[in-house]
């Protein structure tokens, strides 16, 4: 009699119940399933867009979709941000922070350069004193 007639061996079903509660205790198992996603979005959508390209995009969606990108990936929503880009047809190439916030009309200051310019928008992000008599707006934190 060898050592596995001892012991019982794990059916299928509970090795891949074990493998998941392992992967979702370290965090894997939603990025693997980001990750799947956004390549069987690419995947369907591959021959479409060869197809039937996207349209150019209007300045002010390139400047949202930006905004949004930079959110995303300071989030580490990185797979969900190279959707957006795919989905949207915003170029690989980023648009430079500087570039965002000169046409927002807005201006950094070392705090809120620590943070994407979304941030700004928020009631916890607040004109500073000095700045209100400029035309532009500064980030500030409180």
């Amino acid at each position: 009699m060898d050592d596995t007639d001892t012991h019982v061996q794990p059916n299928n079903r509970e090795l891949a119940d074990a493998l998941k509660r392992r992967l979702e205790a370290n965090g894997a198992f939603d990025k693997l399933l980001a990750k799947l996603r956004e390549q069987t979005y690419k995947a369907l959508t591959e021959d479409h867009n060869d197809i039937y390209p996207k349209p150019q995009l209007e300045p002010e969606t390139y400047l949202i979709n930006e905004l949004i990108r930079e959110y995303l990936t300071f989030n580490g929503y990185t797979n969900t941000a190279s959707v957006l880009v795919r989905e949207s047809g915003q170029p690989q190439q980023r648009l430079e922070r500087q570039v965002m916030a000169q046409q927002l009309q807005v201006t950094d200051t070392q705090q809120s350069l620590m943070l994407p310019l979304l941030y700004g928008f928020l009631p916890t992000m607040a004109m500073t004193p000095q700045d209100s008599d400029t035309n532009s707006n500064s980030l500030s934190l409180q």
